[in-house]
C-alpha cells in the first residue's frame, strides 16, 4: 500500500502524458517511410539490441527489403556528440554510443544514425539532401547517403512524438511486467497497460523449450485471449489481433575482437568479463560452464567507454 501512495504522482504523470498524446493535444508525427519500433516498458535488460540486430538481419535476407535502403535510428545513449550523426565503422563510442557503433560494425550496408529527436532524425534519413544545410547535422562527418526505404527505431516506444508503423515490445521472461512495479520500487519505466499498443509482444530470454501450457499462461497474463500456440496469435482486450512470440538466447563460440589477436586465447579456462549488458546474468551463467571468472566488471559500460578516451582524460578522471 505504501508503494502505491509513493508512486501515485509518477503513475498519474504517466497517465496524463499518454492521455495528452492519445487525444492529439500533444503533436504526434509519422514518418513517410515504414518504421519499426523495438522497445519495452522496462528499464533495460530485455534484449532490445539483439532483437534490433535480428530484425535487421531478417530485412537484409527478405525478398521485399533485401535490395532496399535500410536504416537504423537510435538516441545514441551516453554519447558525447550532439545533434544528428551518421555512424561510421571507424568511429568511436564517444561519438555514437556503444550500441549504435556495434550495429554499424555488424551491418556495414545499413545506414545507422543517432539523434535524440527521432522525428527530425527520420526526416533527415528520408531527405538526406538536407544534411548539407541542416544546423543540427553540421558536425555530421559523412552526408552522402541515399534516401531510406525503411527505418528500424531502437528504443523509441516512450518517444510519443513519433508514431511508428509497427511496434514490437519486449518483455523479460525472468521479470514479467505483471509482477513488476514502477521505478524506483521496480524496473518499469512505463505503464503495463501500454503493452496493448504493441503489434507484436516478444517474451525474451526464455528457456530453450517453453510448453504450450506456459505460453497460454503468458498470453492470459499479458491480456491476450484465445491464444493459439501454433499461430502465435490471439485477441487483445480491444478485440485486435495480437502476436505473441517467445525467444531464447543462443551464444556463439568466442572469437577475437581484432583480426590480429591470437585465437588461442579463446581456449583459456580463465577470463575477465567486460560487459555493457544491462543484465548479464545469462551470459555469466553460460560462460561459467567452461570458464573460471577471475573478474567481472559491474559498471563495465562506464569502463568500456573510458577505454576509448585519450590517456590525458583518463588520468584526469
Amino acid at each position: 500500500m505504501l508503494e502505491k501512495v509513493i508512486l501515485a504522482p509518477y503513475y498519474f504523470t504517466l497517465k496524463l502524458r499518454h492521455f495528452l498524446y492519445d487525444k492529439g493535444i500533444f503533436k504526434v508525427s509519422t514518418c513517410e517511410v515504414p518504421t519499426i519500433c523495438v522497445g519495452n516498458i522496462t528499464a533495460g535488460g530485455t534484449g532490445k539490441t539483439p532483437h534490433t540486430e535480428m530484425i535487421l538481419r531478417l530485412l537484409l535476407h527478405s525478398d521485399d527489403w533485401a535490395y532496399s535502403n535500410i536504416a537504423e535510428l537510435s538516441r545514441g545513449h551516453k554519447r558525447m556528440s550532439g545533434g544528428f550523426q551518421l555512424v561510421s565503422r571507424d568511429g568511436n563510442v564517444n561519438e555514437y554510443g556503444d550500441e549504435a557503433l556495434q550495429i554499424k560494425k555488424k551491418f556495414p550496408s545499413v545506414v545507422v544514425a543517432v539523434d535524440r529527436k527521432r522525428v527530425e532524425g527520420c526526416d533527415l534519413l528520408c531527405h538526406p539532401e538536407k544534411l548539407k544545410t541542416y544546423k543540427r547535422a553540421r558536425s555530421c562527418a559523412n552526408v552522402e547517403i541515399r534516401k531510406s526505404d525503411i527505418i528500424v527505431l531502437d528504443d523509441s516506444f516512450q518517444y510519443r512524438s513519433l508514431d511508428s508503423y509497427y511496434k514490437i515490445i519486449l518483455v523479460d521472461y525472468n521479470r514479467p511486467t505483471y509482477k513488476d512495479n514502477l521505478l524506483p520500487f521496480g524496473r518499469l519505466r512505463d505503464l503495463p497497460e501500454r503493452l496493448i499498443c504493441a503489434d507484436i509482444l516478444i517474451v525474451t530470454k526464455c528457456p530453450v523449450f517453453v510448453s504450450d501450457e506456459e505460453r497460454l499462461q503468458w498470453a492470459e497474463k499479458l491480456g491476450i485471449r484465445d491464444f493459439n500456440p501454433e499461430t502465435c496469435t490471439g485477441i487483445d482486450k480491444e478485440g485486435r489481433s495480437k502476436t505473441l512470440l517467445f525467444t531464447s538466447i543462443n551464444y556463439k563460440p568466442l572469437e577475437p575482437v581484432y583480426e590480429q589477436a591470437d585465437p588461442r586465447y579463446s581456449y583459456s579456462k580463465h577470463l575477465i568479463l567486460f560487459s555493457g549488458i544491462a543484465k548479464d546474468t545469462p551470459l555469466r551463467s553460460y560462460l561459467s560452464d567452461n570458464y573460471t571468472s577471475i573478474k567481472s566488471c559491474i559498471r563495465s559500460r562506464k569502463i568500456l567507454r573510458q577505454s576509448w578516451l585519450p590517456r590525458k582524460k583518463i588520468a584526469r578522471g
